[in-house]
């Protein structure tokens, strides 16, 4: 109670500019009434499954630049069939469907912006382990990494890391 009191008072104490929220609500039941129209041919619940098994594949833990090339050629492949699912359920109330189509589509866009991210990021940090670069290179990227997304593609951009007391150190297992 108190954390959600406290969020409302810095949100009213901030100037935002206005929102155009019109704008938004018509977006958003653009997108279902859109779902609800498609003649799609693929389930909703394999598309996801191939998306899952694309990310787990070509954007493990251990990665390389031709690995991820491939998972993002894959990626594209299964964004056709993520526009093109099917949903039976054609009531605009409590339809578990449309949810699930709209989700689907989230996961899509966060699975093509890790893998590009990814991709530019050439070397090993972390958990993030390229076996192409196996070196951690603070010279290049000791930098946040900020990612955004577009039907046009991920553009990235990059943004300074902020040191304090404590260097960054390697990881040894």
């Amino acid at each position: 109670k108190v954390v959600g009191r406290t969020i409302a008072q810095f949100v009213d104490d901030r100037k935002f500019p206005s929102i155009d929220e019109v704008r938004y609500l018509n977006e958003g039941a653009r997108q279902i009434r859109s779902l609800l129209d498609r003649q799609g041919n693929y389930r909703i619940n394999e598309v996801r499954q191939a998306l899952q098994d694309c990310t787990s594949e070509y954007c493990g833990v251990f990665r390389t630049q031709e690995l991820m090339e491939t998972g993002l050629e894959q990626l594209e492949a299964i964004g056709d069939r993520v526009r093109q699912v099917k949903i039976d359920d054609r009531g605009t109330v409590w339809n578990t469907e449309i949810v699930e189509a709209l989700e689907l589509n989230n996961l899509f866009v966060v699975a093509k912006t890790i893998l590009a991210s990814a991709l530019n990021r050439k070397e090993s940090r972390g958990a993030h382990s390229r076996e192409d670069f196996p070196d951690r290179d603070d010279d290049n990227f000791l930098k946040h990494t900020l990612a955004y997304y577009s039907p046009a593609g991920i553009d990235i951009a990059t943004m300074p890391v902020t040191l304090t007391r404590f260097e960054p150190q390697e990881r040894n297992y």
